[in-house]
């Protein structure tokens, strides 16, 4: 795992070009490119989809369409937020949560992700919101999804592949540059499998909070001893100067210029 540390100015900086695998085995630069918003603890949930939304906006800015997926469940803001900084969501309705019921329920995976998806007031800017949250009916489907049923403890870990067909699907349908994941608190299957399986690149919000910044320490160590190549960002979440500093280092890591 690379490291790159956003605290107090210092940014240490490398990237690896990511490359996936076609059906013949053959490399191919992947296009989309992913990108995790993560934290230990609830103290910087907040900070985590705030910086998560000024990426959005530096990303746009420069052109690119861009992606924006909520996988926040628990607590999910990114559809207030997106509506905030960009306007013209129509609606939240179904969301990530509805797609991942669907395949609970029926036993595979939904063809149809463009009907849980919003469009913004920009055009370059597409939403997989959580769901239709705060509200009573969000709160009842999310009591009602089985994680245990996604994320066995044994393999076939399905969770792993509604992920990975989700991201298929955007790729294909949506044809972003990049899509930004808002994650929950960690340690979640979820938002480890994100990490672990979809993102090309993570960025962690770490907090004042000692226990979480030991937690957080815990998990970037068990990362970085299983993938090692993979680009990781620490952001002091603290400190709203930091998303310059942050979208700086991104634009490093992926060909782009800096933050006007």
């Amino acid at each position: 795992m690379i490291i790159l540390a956003i605290q107090k100015g210092f940014l240490f900086d490398c990237f690896k070009q990511s490359v996936v695998f076609d059906n013949n085995n053959q490399r191919e630069e992947k296009v989309m490119k992913t990108i995790a918003f993560c934290t230990y603890g609830h103290s910087s949930t907040q900070n985590t989809a705030e910086l998560l939304i000024g990426v959005a906006q530096y990303l746009v800015h420069l052109g690119k369409k861009v992606f924006l997926m909520d996988c926040n469940l628990p607590s999910p803001t990114l559809h207030l937020k997106t509506h905030r900084a960009f306007g013209g969501v129509k609606g939240f309705g179904h969301g990530l949560l509805d797609y991942l019921l669907y395949f609970q329920d029926v036993g595979r995976t939904s063809d149809e992700l463009e009907t849980y998806v919003r469009s913004t007031s920009d055009a370059n800017l597409f939403l997989l919101p959580a769901g239709d949250a705060p509200s009573e009916d969000y709160t009842s489907k999310l009591l009602a999804l089985d994680f245990r049923q996604l994320f066995p403890e044994k393999p076939p870990i399905m969770g792993v592949g509604v992920l990975l067909y989700i991201g298929d699907q955007t790729e294909a349908k949506f044809q972003p540059d990049y899509v930004l994941v808002d994650l929950p608190p960690m340690i979640s299957d979820l938002g480890i499998a994100v990490v672990q399986r979809m993102a090309d690149l993570s960025v962690w919000v770490s907090s004042n909070d000692k226990d979480e910044s030991a937690g957080m320490e815990f998990i970037l160590q068990s990362l970085r001893t299983r993938n090692p190549e993979r680009v990781t960002i620490i952001v002091d979440g603290n400190e709203g100067r930091h998303l310059p500093n942050l979208c700086s280092s991104l634009g490093t890591q992926l060909g782009l210029p800096p933050l006007d």
